[in-house]
C-alpha cells in the first residue's frame, strides 16, 4: 500500500520541479525584456508592469513546489530513495553548467550537493560519495566567488573555501594507487583526476595575497596533477581521460596564478616558472589548433603571455599596457558572447590596475574613458540571465578598481549606468527615491530647518539657509547612490520563485556597507558613504541594519531619514522589480508610515504627509515623475542596445 502512494508522489514531484528550473528560466527572461521588441518609451513600463504580475504567478507556483517536494527532502534527516536521488541530480544538472559558466541558481546548487554528499556518506556508497564531493567542489567554488565580492566589507566566503577544498583535498587522496585502481567506474576515476587540477580555484581569495607558501603549495599541486599525464598507471587506469586537455588546463591554472597584476604577490623565481607555463601551454595550443579551437580561442590565452611575460621582465610597462590595449583592440566586439566579453572585461581589468591615478597621461585618460565607454556598452548587450553571476563579479572588480578621470565619467554615473544595464527596475527606484527625497528636503527646509543643523560645514541657521540649494543637491546625490551596494549582490535580489536563504539575506543586509564601502573610494561620492551606510537603520537606532550603525550621532540623521523614508515610499508604492507583492495607494503608505512613526521612521517625515501640498507634490511623481523615469531607462537602453 506504501509503495502504490508513493510512486504518484514521486512523479508528482519530478514533473513539479521540472517545471520549477522552466519557470526559473522564463522568470530571468521576463525580468530582463528585450529592448529591442519594445517600440515605444510609454509601452516600457507597461510591459514590465505585465511582466512582474506574471513573474509573480510563476514564483508562487514555483515556491509551492519546492516547499512541497524540494526542501522536505533537502531538510531531511531520513535517507533518500533512489527516485530522490536521481529526481534532485536531474534538477542539479539544470541549474548549473560549470563548463559554460551559466547557472539559474547557485545557491540551490549549493544545498542540493551537500545534501547528496550527506547521504551519500550514509550509505557509505563510494561512487555516490565521489560524485557529491565533486559538486561540493563545483558549488563551494561558485558561492565563494559570489562572496568574495563583499571583500572588504566580511570575509564570509572563506566558509565555502574551506569547505570546498577539504571535499577536493578528499578527492585528491583518491589518487593514492591502491584506492585508485579500486574506484568503481571510469567515471569516479576521471573527477578525481580534474580535481586534482581544479583544487586550484579553491585557493583564491584575499587572504592568499602576499602568500609566498600558499602560492607554493599551489604551484606543487599543479605539478603534481601534471605529472598525471606522464605516469603510466594512471594512462592505463583512464584510458578514455582526455589527457591532452587535462595538461592543457592545469597550465591555464598556473598561468592564471598572477591575475589581476600578480595580486596574488608572486616572488619572481615563482612569476619565471609561471611563464614559462605559460609559453608551454601555447605551444601546445599552436601545434594543435583545430582541437584547440573546439572549445576556446587562441587569443583568449595571449592575456596570459603578455601579463606573464611582461611580469617576468621580458617588457616594460609601458609595453605591457600597449599590449594589453592592441589585444583589447583585436576582439571582435560586435558579437556579443559570454566568454568572448569574459575576456575582453579581463583585459580591461588588467590595463586600469596598471595605471596610477595620480599621474596618467592624457593618452592613458583617453583610453580610459573609451574603455569606459564600451563598458557601459558591454553591460547593456552582455547576456544578463543565466550568466549573471560571473558577470557581475566581474564587474565587481572593476568597480572596485575604478579610476576617475578629469573631465571623464564620474564613479556615480558608472554605477548609475551600471545598474540600468543590469536591472533597470533599480535604477529607476534610484531615481525615483532621489525625487521624493529632493521633495521631502524642500519642504522640511521651509517648515524646520534646523533638522539640517550638524551636518558638515551647516552649523547654524544662517548657514542652511544660505546653503539650501547646496543641502538638496547633497540630497538628491545621496539619494541616487543609495543602492550602490546593490550593484554587487543584483543576482541574489533578482532571485524570484523561492524562499531566500539565511546566506542570501545576509548578503541583501550587507549592500549600506558594500555600497559606502565603494562611495568612500572616490573624492566626489565620499560625503554620502556614512548615508547610504545608514538609509536601512531605524530612526530610532533600535532596528535595521546595520546593527552597528549608530543613528543617534551621525551628523547625517536628518538626510538619512528623509532617504530611509523615500526608499520605503517608493518600495512600497511600485510593483515592478518585486514579484512578492502589488504596489499600494499613497494612503495605505501613510497608514503603514504612522503605525511605525517614531520608531522605524521620523516623526517630523509622517507629520509631512498630512500637509495637502505635500500630498500632492508626491501624488504627481507617483504619477508623472516615475513615469518620466521609466521613459528614461527606455532611452538609455534603446541607445546602448544598437
Amino acid at each position: 500500500m506504501e509503495q502504490k502512494n508513493r510512486e504518484p508522489l514521486d512523479e508528482s514531484a519530478t514533473v513539479d520541479l521540472s517545471r520549477c528550473v522552466k519557470y526559473i528560466s522564463w522568470i530571468k527572461t521576463l525580468s530582463s525584456p528585450s529592448i529591442k521588441k519594445i517600440e515605444s518609451a510609454d509601452s516600457y513600463r507597461t510591459t514590465l508592469l505585465r511582466n512582474f504580475r506574471h513573474i509573480g504567478k510563476l514564483s508562487r507556483i514555483n515556491t509551492d513546489a519546492l516547499d512541497t517536494w524540494y526542501f522536505p527532502e533537502i531538510n531531511s534527516a531520513r535517507p533518500l530513495s533512489k527516485e530522490a536521488i536521481e529526481r534532485i541530480r536531474s534538477f542539479s544538472g539544470k541549474l548549473v553548467n560549470a563548463f559554460s559558466l551559466e547557472s539559474l541558481d547557485l545557491p540551490l546548487f549549493y544545498h542540493q550537493s551537500v545534501r547528496l554528499l550527506r547521504d551519500a556518506e550514509f550509505k557509505q556508497d563510494t561512487v555516490a560519495i565521489v560524485r557529491a564531493l565533486d559538486d561540493v567542489v563545483v558549488a563551494c567554488y561558485s558561492m565563494m566567488d559570489i562572496r568574495q565580492r563583499f571583500t572588504p566589507v566580511f570575509d564570509s566566503q572563506y566558509r565555502y573555501r574551506d569547505e570546498g577544498l577539504a571535499a577536493a583535498m578528499r578527492l585528491i587522496s583518491m589518487l593514492e594507487p591502491s584506492c585508485f585502481e579500486k574506484l568503481a567506474d571510469e567515471k569516479s576515476k576521471e573527477i578525481v583526476l580534474v580535481n586534482a587540477r581544479y583544487i586550484r580555484v579553491m585557493f583564491e581569495g584575499d587572504d592568499v595575497n602576499d602568500n609566498r607558501e600558499t602560492t607554493e603549495a599551489v604551484l606543487n599541486q599543479m605539478k603534481r596533477a601534471l605529472a598525471l599525464a606522464e605516469n603510466p598507471f594512471y594512462r592505463k587506469q583512464a584510458p578514455s581521460y582526455d589527457w591532452t586537455y587535462h595538461t592543457f588546463r592545469t597550465l591555464e591554472y598556473i598561468s592564471s596564478l598572477t591575475d589581476h597584476n600578480n595580486e596574488r604577490g608572486c616572488t619572481p623565481e615563482q612569476i619565471h616558472e609561471i611563464n614559462a607555463c605559460t609559453k608551454r601551454m601555447l605551444a601546445m595550443v599552436d601545434e594543435n589548433r583545430e582541437y584547440f579551437d573546439s572549445f576556446l580561442s587562441r587569443e583568449y590565452l595571449e592575456l596570459y603571455r603578455i601579463r606573464n611575460g611582461y611580469l617576468d621582465g621580458e617588457m616594460d610597462l609601458a609595453e605591457y599596457q600597449s599590449a594589453l590595449l592592441c589585444l583589447y583592440e583585436s576582439y571582435d566586439t560586435t558579437e556579443f558572447s559570454l566568454h568572448l566579453d569574459l575576456r575582453a572585461l579581463h583585459t580591461v581589468y588588467e590595463y586600469i590596475v596598471t595605471l596610477d591615478e595620480k599621474c596618467m597621461t592624457q593618452s592613458q585618460q583617453m583610453w580610459l574613458r573609451k574603455l569606459y565607454e564600451d563598458l557601459i556598452v558591454y553591460m547593456h548587450r552582455l547576456p544578463k540571465t543565466t550568466s549573471m553571476p560571473f558577470l557581475i563579479s566581474y564587474f565587481t572588480d572593476i568597480l572596485k578598481s575604478y579610476r576617475e578621470v578629469p573631465g571623464g565619467m564620474s564613479f556615480e554615473a558608472f554605477g548609475l549606468s551600471m545598474m540600468a544595464a543590469i536591472h533597470p527596475p533599480t535604477y529607476v527606484h534610484s531615481l525615483s527615491v532621489a525625487d521624493f527625497s529632493a521633495c521631502l528636503t524642500m519642504h522640511l527646509l521651509k517648515r524646520n530647518p534646523a533638522l539640517f543643523i550638524g551636518m558638515p560645514g551647516f552649523n547654524n541657521m544662517e548657514d542652511v539657509k544660505c546653503g539650501e540649494e547646496e543641502i538638496l543637491n547633497f540630497v538628491y546625490h545621496a539619494a541616487l547612490c543609495h543602492d550602490f551596494g546593490k550593484l554587487i549582490v543584483m543576482d541574489t535580489i533578482m532571485t524570484y520563485g523561492r524562499r531566500l536563504f539565511e546566506t542570501d539575506m545576509e548578503m541583501i543586509h550587507a549592500h549600506p556597507e558594500m555600497g559606502a564601502y565603494l562611495l568612500s573610494r572616490y573624492e566626489k561620492t565620499r560625503p554620502y558613504a556614512e548615508v547610504v551606510r545608514g538609509h536601512h537603520r531605524w530612526y530610532n537606532n533600535a532596528g535595521g541594519y546595520p546593527e552597528n550603525f549608530d543613528m543617534e550621532h551621525t551628523p547625517y540623521r536628518t538626510v538619512i531619514s528623509i532617504i530611509a523614508f523615500a526608499d520605503s515610499l517608493d518600495a512600497a508604492t511600485d510593483a515592478i522589480g518585486r514579484s512578492y507583492k502589488k504596489g499600494i495607494s499613497l494612503d495605505d503608505f501613510f497608514l503603514e508610515a504612522i503605525a511605525e512613526s517614531g520608531t522605524r521612521y521620523a516623526p517630523y517625515l509622517t507629520e509631512l504627509l498630512i500637509d495637502a501640498q505635500v500630498r500632492d507634490d508626491i501624488e504627481k511623481m507617483l504619477s508623472f515623475s516615475r513615469d518620466e523615469n521609466y521613459r528614461d531607462v527606455w532611452h538609455i537602453l534603446k541607445k546602448n542596445s544598437r
